[in-house]
């Protein structure tokens, strides 16, 4: 726990924990905890900044102002009873037993997938840095659960579920490797509908509807026809560190004993961009 600002530096990762009152009662009071980086230090007080949000925090007074960033409407300054600020570090967001339980896992194997789901883990921020801890709520136990069994069933199971509804005539995608199948299908495909581009004046349905292929043999990925979208991949998902880190972690997760890089996530999406009209 941070107590005294000369412990820490600017750029430090910190994980600040507060009370505020519960939204279903007023008597209530809720535990949050947020990710920031340490962007000031004056005397006593850390300014900390998030994605959303800057959090100036008296360590004497034991108290947090929070300024939310909105572009539509910003609400006024809250304030709250400040708990601690510690160090954020990738150990602290490792996943634990008590976060996963499945009837249709032994013991065992629940272990070796958590060790397997932690080691991704460090091996992302060893890809994208200690930035990305701000983002670490996109990856979730419900994709630990996901891409394992992906790794259970394997990636031909996921190209045939991908099929069962497209029609024979549809226009297929080949893809050169598994790794691009997972992050296609885990992580694109629901960005097009409903993440990254929602707002955008595309027809995501033709997305969805195309054909999946995988053909090792092939040096790079192919489009039948190209997309009639300029999507603009590498640059839109390269926006979001927790979206990279979630491809990363769904594509290693899910082939055991296969390491991807951050170089390996950039050259699928150029090769998604090469394929547009």
């Amino acid at each position: 726990m941070i107590t005294d600002p000369n412990e820490v530096e600017t750029g430090t990762m910190v994980e600040f924990t507060y009370n505020e009152r519960s939204k279903y009662t007023d008597d209530e009071q809720i535990t949050v905890s947020r990710p920031g980086k340490i962007v000031d230090i004056d005397e006593n007080t850390l300014t900390i900044e998030n994605r959303k949000q800057t959090l100036e925090i008296d360590l004497t007074e034991q108290s947090i102002v929070i300024t939310d960033h909105n572009l539509f409407k910003s609400p006024p300054d809250r304030n709250y009873e400040l708990k601690e600020v510690s160090d954020l570090t990738t150990e602290d967001i490792h996943f634990s037993l008590n976060e996963f339980s499945d009837e249709n896992r032994s013991r065992a194997s629940i272990d070796e997938t958590l060790d397997r789901a932690n080691e991704t883990l460090d091996h992302i921020t060893e890809e994208l840095g200690k930035q990305w801890l701000l983002d670490h709520s996109w990856i979730s136990t419900h994709d630990v659960i996901k891409s394992d069994d992906i790794r259970v069933g394997g990636v031909e199971e996921v190209i045939d579920r991908r099929n069962d509804n497209i029609t024979e005539d549809a226009p297929t995608i080949t893809f050169s490797s598994e790794t691009e199948v997972i992050i296609w299908t885990q992580e694109i495909l629901g960005q097009i509908s409903d993440g990254a581009w929602e707002n955008a004046n595309i027809d995501w349905r033709y997305y969805y509807d195309l054909k999946i292929e995988l053909d090792k043999t092939n040096d790079a990925l192919t489009v039948e026809s190209p997309f009639p979208d300029q999507l603009n991949f590498q640059e839109k998902i390269e926006e979001f560190d927790g979206m990279v880190a979630r491809m990363i972690f769904f594509a290693m997760v899910a082939q055991q004993g296969v390491e991807i890089s951050l170089n390996d996530i950039q050259e699928t999406l150029r090769q998604l961009d090469k394929n547009t009209v």
